[in-house]
């Protein structure tokens, strides 16, 4: 079984400012069994920006990658990656909360991954690796992930600037757009990508006007078949068999 990416909620708009500590995503499709990851990207006016507390709804309490590659920081903006499993099906609203600071932007979207694995605690395994970057030029960010644990696995990427235009995908290297959004007050452009065919370690983006970007890109894990070997593995191994 390969693995799919699909977009069950998005939020990018110029009147998306959490004043309240709270963001929601309504009608929001859930499968029980399948893992879910949020692309969060927050900012203030002044100072250290928000950082998410919770990103929950009815069947589905996401945690925050706590290791290597979980949030980044540029000035006043910040990225964070979420997960979590499915526990019971239905069509719901997610809430984002935020800490006590002063919110002026809130752009997030949640992805749906099937075919992937889905042990560990709250679904932790069907992520391999993260890693974060903010050493892009100002008009493109090239991210570059580990070698990657099996064939199977896929990349994932999300990248935000401070431009408020369009974003080049990697399509020359076969990347799938998920989301171009972008937005002004504050400037903002948000690009999220990945190879559904390829176990590709170098995602990019890039866009016409100077821009400072942070990105995060992510290694998701192909699912296990019966007797514990990834399905791409046993694939191979029969392959090599037949020969």
């Amino acid at each position: 079984m390969a693995i799919t990416v699909t977009q069950r909620g998005a939020l990018n708009t110029t009147t998306n400012i959490v004043a309240s500590g709270t963001s929601t995503i309504a009608s929001v499709v859930l499968t029980s069994g399948r893992v879910y990851i949020a692309c969060v990207h927050l900012a203030t006016s002044a100072g250290s920006p928000p950082a998410v507390v919770s990103i929950a709804g009815t069947g589905l309490s996401m945690s925050k990658r706590t290791t290597t590659g979980d949030s980044e920081v540029l000035g006043v903006k910040r990225n964070e990656l979420w997960y979590g499993i499915c526990t019971a099906s239905g069509t719901v609203t997610i809430t984002m909360t935020i800490n006590a600071v002063a919110c002026t932007l809130s752009d997030w979207d949640i992805y749906e991954l099937d075919g992937c694995k889905t042990s560990g605690t709250n679904g932790a395994d069907a992520i391999v690796q993260a890693v974060c970057d903010t050493s892009g030029a100002a008009l493109l960010l090239n991210m570059t992930l580990a070698a990657f644990a099996d064939s199977g696995n896929r990349p994932f990427a999300f990248c935000v600037h401070g431009a408020p235009e369009a974003t080049t995908h990697d399509s020359g290297g076969g990347y799938t757009e998920l989301l171009d959004a972008n937005h002004i007050s504050p400037d903002t452009g948000v690009c999220i990508q990945w190879h559904s065919s390829s176990a590709d370690t170098a995602p990019g983006f890039s866009w016409a006007t100077s821009s400072a970007p942070l990105g995060i890109a992510i290694e998701i894990a192909i699912a296990a078949a019966a007797g514990g070997q990834p399905v791409r593995s046993i694939h191979q191994y029969r392959m090599r068999r037949a020969a």
